[in-house]
């Protein structure tokens, strides 16, 4: 069978935004909404994380709060810095305004989209059990990459300490 109408795949992926590491994923049917980032986390997650980065936080925020409040009672939403400028809702939203998350790579999954459009136009083309195998083989390079470079950077620091 194919992956979705038109052959493309449309992907929701979770990200640590510290160390780059790619979580998991699922396939949805369309467009990516607010319910996405919604459903996958209350069905895989079984706390909340305390921060959240995702492009329409303050609709993701609305949604989740008003579903289940109780599960996100600890958690922050923020937009991602790609689209801290684009939208026009409350500036509570932008990361940037705060100093303890200038460390923090919100921009994990725009680099991520980058990295795998190189494979975009060959996964178009592949069955969706192919399609799965595919990016779990690119996410597992990519995290493998995350992780050689975090290493590299604690060596660094290690050294530096000494």
């Amino acid at each position: 069978p194919l992956i979705s109408f038109g052959g493309f795949s449309h992907t929701f992926l979770w990200f640590c935004p510290m160390h780059g590491h790619c979580y998991g994923f699922h396939l949805i049917n369309g467009a990516e909404g607010r319910k996405d980032p919604f459903a996958s986390l209350v069905k895989y997650a079984p706390v909340a994380p305390n921060e959240i980065f995702y492009d329409f936080a303050c609709g993701l925020s609305e949604y989740a709060l008003n579903r289940e409040p109780q599960y996100f009672r600890k958690s922050r939403f923020w937009h991602d810095v790609f689209h801290d400028y684009s939208h026009k809702c409350a500036a509570s939203y932008r990361s940037t305004r705060i100093s303890s998350l200038a460390a923090v790579n919100s921009e994990i999954c725009e680099q991520f989209n980058a990295y795998i459009q190189c494979v975009k136009y060959t996964a178009s083309h592949l069955s969706q059990s192919h399609f799965t195998f595919f990016l779990q083989l690119f996410i597992y390079l990519w995290n493998v990459r995350k992780t050689e470079t975090f290493s590299q950077y604690a060596r660094f620091v290690m050294e530096d300490m000494n």
